[in-house]
């Protein structure tokens, strides 16, 4: 394995795990966002 195989192997490892965090990220997000917004219709119930 030559030393351009192994930087295309890192970098397209970075790549993955960038993707995934980035998608984790999205999907925590749009998880507290859709509790605020149920949180909020609740207190306005409430009120």
């Amino acid at each position: 394995m030559g030393l351009k195989d192994k930087v295309t192997v890192i970098t397209g490892a970075r790549a993955v795990i960038g993707w995934a965090v980035a998608k984790g990220f999205a999907n925590v997000h749009i998880a507290l966002v859709a509790r605020q917004k149920r949180c909020l219709e609740e207190a306005e119930k409430v009120s």
